[in-house]
């Protein structure tokens, strides 16, 4: 069934629609001689067809999972890589990124550093109050834990961040595609010519591309923060950094993945394990080798 699946879609639909596209070239200019127009053998229009391949491709995926219930999941991670870098490569050259940050950067630069300051800030404030509400300690008792878990947190406020441009993108695109598809036709009964066509091309790809980034993102990252490798990565940051004991002469430890920190009033905080990346917090009163 796999294999007739396959049969069907490299030699029935994949060269129908071929056929198809060269067919719309040919009479709408794109191809002469059976060579592509000089005008459109351009890292943009190759970066257009490596985005509409790519939709092409999730389809095909999409039907797959729909038919047989399971897809590898390296298949539509490395469709949406590829989708994301061909459209964020698009975009950094039709939106003349470089120039507008040589022009501007100052702007940008305080833009980024404002932000890194509060995600920073606010990152730190939801790892102190993680800390303290895991442990039922003070987050200054741990220093090195309350840093990776703000370097963690600070990574989904840098994804959220780029979500939001990638939606703005979409935005500016999309009004874009809505003024370039009502452009008059510069001579009535004459083809449109190549440069504008290139252009609305380059726009739908654009609008198509950060669209699907913008969605699969934004619904993606509250997923990742509500999953289960999510909870696991925090306990274990908060653990392995605020934990550095692994055993004391004094405690009884009731497995060998215990681990243990001395407070700043000398008693001592018990990480106890159950089970992996679960861990039971609590305190034990002081104690010496010497009892």
């Amino acid at each position: 069934m796999q294999a007739l699946f396959f049969i069907v879609v490299i030699f029935l639909i994949t060269p129908l629609l071929l056929g198809c596209i060269a067919q719309l070239s040919e009479l709408r200019g794109y191809i002469a001689n059976g060579k592509l127009s000089r005008e459109l053998r351009t890292i943009e229009f190759g970066l257009v067809i490596t985005i509409h391949t790519t939709f092409y491709l999730a389809l095909i995926a999409t039907a797959y999972k729909y038919i047989f219930n399971n897809v590898h999941i390296a298949i539509p991670v490395t469709i949406l890589l590829t989708n994301a870098v061909a459209t964020i490569t698009l975009s950094a050259i039709h939106f003349k990124i470089k120039w507008i940050y040589k022009n501007y950067s100052f702007f940008i630069n305080s833009t980024i550093t404002i932000f890194v300051l509060y995600s920073t800030w606010q990152a730190g404030s939801y790892a102190g109050g993680y800390i303290t509400e895991k442990t039922n300690l003070s987050m200054t008792e741990f220093p090195a834990a309350v840093a990776g878990i703000t370097l963690l947190y600070g990574l989904i406020f840098w994804a959220l961040a780029i979500s939001t441009g990638f939606i703005s993108l979409y935005c500016i695109t999309t009004l874009l595609l809505l003024i370039t598809s009502t452009k008059p036709v510069i001579e009535k009964g004459l083809k449109k010519p190549l440069d504008f066509e290139k252009r609305f091309h380059i726009i739908i790809s654009l609008s198509c591309g950060l669209g699907l980034i913008a969605t699969l993102s934004l619904e993606a990252i509250p997923n990742i923060v509500k999953s289960e490798w999510m909870k696991q990565k925090e306990t274990e940051i908060l653990v392995e950094s605020g934990y550095p004991l692994e055993s004391l002469d004094c405690i009884k430890s009731s497995s060998a993945q215990d681990r243990l920190m001395i407070l700043s009033s000398g008693e001592i905080a018990v990480a106890k394990f159950i089970s992996p990346g679960k861990y039971e917090f609590k305190k034990e009163p002081f104690c010496s080798s010497e009892q």
